[in-house]
């Protein structure tokens, strides 16, 4: 495993990945920037917990306790709310805008898929910020999000790009697809491993804007010896209280002799 800053890349070397055609593992920090605006799953999660550590509702939680919820992954906070029937329903509503705007990060992915420059694309992302973007611009790119939509893919006799909703959507009428506790994200159905499978063989995954938490898809890629590499992108060496790498980052960089870029 190595540790690089981004400025010390070269050209040489920033031209080798490119031209491996990588494929994007994208999560929900690249939906910050404005216009689309939207809290990652982080964030939820953090702000969730605060409120209950100073809910009113007695004592406010000690300091060590509210440091030690605030590493809990964004599913496992939802694993605990009351109403599970309705969450995909809320989660819809904070997410499912239909006219979201794609920020200029979705677009440079975007135009990056489009171009054949990433070999597909995958995301974490329930937002329709990536689906409006190649709505609008290109009929290339496939959407997946369910068994059917990857049949289909799989069926077609030259195949488009795929942009694959591996946590499902928030688009109304998909709220079954969206993985959103501890329940759902058991391991990974066969189709879904397999599409996964097909997706990374002999390529290099780029991580951007995604912290690695999930219990369903980090232990896979760590089981998938057809990786070229890994190269994952992190924002800053400290996030929410955590320094360096989480234990599912590091398995996986380790298992692809990836790089770290800060």
């Amino acid at each position: 495993m190595k540790f690089r800053c981004w400025q010390y890349f070269s050209t040489t070397e920033i031209d080798s990945i490119k031209n491996s055609r990588p494929v994007l593992l994208v999560g929900s920090a690249v939906s910050d920037f404005i216009p689309t605006s939207l809290p990652s799953g982080g964030a939820v999660a953090w702000d969730l917990l605060t409120l209950l550590a100073n809910s009113g509702s007695g004592d406010a939680w000690p300091e060590w306790l509210l440091a030690d919820a605030r590493r809990l992954p964004f599913e496992a906070v939802l694993e605990a709310y009351p109403d599970q029937q309705n969450l995909p329903a809320i989660i819809c509503r904070l997410f499912g805008k239909p006219d979201l705007k794609p920020n200029s990060l979705h677009v440079a992915i975007g135009e990056g898929l489009t171009r054949g420059l990433f070999s597909s694309l995958i995301t974490t992302n329930y937002d329709l910020a990536f689906d409006n973007y190649f709505a609008e611009t290109n009929d290339s790119v496939v959407t997946i999000c369910r068994e059917p939509e990857y049949r289909h893919w799989d069926d077609e006799s030259a195949y488009r790009t795929a942009y694959w909703k591996i946590h499902g959507s928030a688009r109304r009428g998909d709220e079954d697809t969206i993985v959103f506790n501890l329940a759902h994200e058991r391991r990974m159905d066969s189709w879904k491993r397999e599409l996964l499978e097909r997706l990374v063989r002999d390529r290099t995954i780029i991580f951007l804007g995604y912290s690695g938490r999930d219990f369903d898809i980090c232990p896979e890629l760590a089981g998938i010896k057809t990786v070229r590499g890994a190269v994952w992108l992190k924002w800053k060496w400290i996030e929410n209280e955590q320094r360096g790498l989480n234990a599912n980052q590091a398995r996986i960089l380790a298992t692809a002799l990836g790089t770290v870029v800060i």
